[in-house]
């Protein structure tokens, strides 16, 4: 029985590209603190923030040495289980880990949470309309609401929704407690 030397050259050869491809093929590597914070649930994150805050607050002023807390505290505070996240303290948390981190290990993860961050904590225009118009309906009363919704139902003019709304609500309240009957609505308006 006789190998030929083509089976031999291709078992050889086999064998050595093997062998570089080891080499290529990744370790499997324990998962990083923030793969972690996926799996945390509600009731440890309250727990796991007093813990860090405790750590934060034990330092006399920020350092390295401690800076991935702060990260740590950020992500906590904004993580989508948090059930009261604290986005301007998750902010203020990560302005702290940038100021003193080593600016050669952030990652632009860190950079694009900055960016969301930033987002979320600043006041949209239609935000601050609404506030402002339930500043007014709340200083006006609902007697004014009346009179405006009489004015503007004799003169054919259109109500402002955000009155009507509050006005429909405060009489279905009335009616639940039994103090007026359930109004009667046509088209979403009291009558």
């Amino acid at each position: 029985m006789c190998i030929n030397r083509e089976y031999i050259t291709f078992f050889l050869l086999l064998s050595f590209v093997s062998l570089l491809t080891v080499g290529c093929v990744k370790k499997p590597v324990a998962p990083s603190s923030s793969s972690l914070f996926l799996q945390i649930d509600q009731d440890a994150i309250g727990k796991e923030i007093e813990r860090l805050e405790n750590i934060v607050t034990r330092s006399p002023q920020p350092d390295a040495s401690i800076s991935h807390y702060y990260l740590d505290l950020a992500l906590l505070y904004c993580h989508y289980n948090n059930n009261a996240p604290q986005y301007p303290r998750s902010m203020e948390m990560l302005d702290t880990y940038l100021d003193v981190s080593d600016k050669n290990n952030i990652t632009s993860d860190v950079y694009g949470l900055k960016l969301l961050l930033e987002k979320i904590n600043e006041p949209s225009e239609d935000i601050q309309a609404l506030k402002k118009n339930n500043r007014l309906l709340n200083t006006i009363g609902v007697g004014w609401v009346l009179l405006l919704f009489v004015l503007t139902s004799i003169f054919g003019l259109e109500m402002p929704q955000a009155a009507v709304k509050k006005y429909e609500y405060e009489q279905k309240d009335k009616a639940e407690r039994g103090e007026l009957p359930a109004p009667k609505t046509r088209e979403g308006i009291a009558i």
